[in-house]
């Protein structure tokens, strides 16, 4: 069982996600080479996911596997971004 504790916290992480979905919209999208379109389709998913999960106050360990499982590995790969 989980019940939202904090209304700030929560209202901020919907600003938040509401505005990772535009930067990835507006700015990220066109960057994405052809041959990645995949994952960047997978991030698109995994951030509309996000968005209903924190929309619904789903759990928190619900919301981390969303931005583990989806948005955080399709990220890398559709830039092609290096793990230091």
């Amino acid at each position: 069982n989980y019940s939202l504790v904090n209304m700030t916290d929560f209202q901020s992480a919907q600003a938040l996600v509401t505005r990772a979905s535009g930067i990835f919209d507006t700015e990220l999208r066109p960057l994405v080479p052809k041959n990645e379109s995949n994952f960047a389709n997978n991030l698109e998913g995994g951030l509309t996911q996000l968005n209903d999960l924190v929309r619904n106050k789903a759990s928190p360990m619900d919301i981390m596997m969303v931005v583990h499982s989806q948005i955080h590995p399709n990220l890398l790969e559709a830039f092609n971004l290096q793990l230091r």
